[in-house]
This record gives C-alpha cells, structure tokens and sequence, in this order.
C-alpha cells in the first residue's frame, strides 16, 4: 500500500491472490526509486522468483528464472541495475534488471 503522511490516504499499489498461500518476506522487497518500482519475492511460477512491480502501472515483471528458489536479495545497485541474490545451491547471483 501507498500511504499520504498529509492526509493519510491509503492505496493499494499491488496485491498478489493465490489460492493456497502466498509467502511474503518484508525484509525481501526493494524499492527502486529510480524507477518508480519495487523488486518483490513471488511464488507465481511455482518457484520462488524475483519480479519487479512498476508502481504506476501495477504491472510484475519477471527477472529470474528457472526451476530453483530465490532464498534472499542480499542488495541491489540502482546505478548498475545488478541484483545480488541467494539461491538453491548457490552463495550468491548477480541478475541485471537494466
């Protein structure tokens, strides 16, 4: 959600529905403000993936792909648009969302 400290109105800028459950990590979103978007941790494809969600168009975007899990964004270079996250198996990838 996106909130006005003005007025205190609330909007929701994404939401994810899945029949079963959805798996949310506060501490794995990554506002890029740069690009007016946030990388978000999503079971979608059955496995756990980094997308990033364009805030004005409320549109996801694959980044990662494969049939593995994303564990953790470790960091995030806007300058760059490197990615720096762990996985199945490895320490740590980097992925350029650029």
């Amino acid at each position: 959600m996106k909130a006005d400290i003005k007025t205190g109105y609330t909007t929701t800028v994404f939401s994810e529905i899945k029949p079963d459950y959805i798996k949310v990590d506060p501490n794995n979103i990554y506002f890029i403000p740069t690009r007016n978007s946030f990388l978000w941790l999503s079971e979608d494809s059955s496995f756990n993936q980094i997308y990033e969600v364009d805030i004005a168009t409320k549109q996801k975007r694959k980044i990662t792909k494969g049939d593995w899990e994303v564990f953790d964004i470790l960091s995030v270079n806007e300058g760059t648009g490197d990615i720096f996250y762990t996985g199945n198996g490895i320490r740590y990838k980097r992925k350029t969302f650029v």
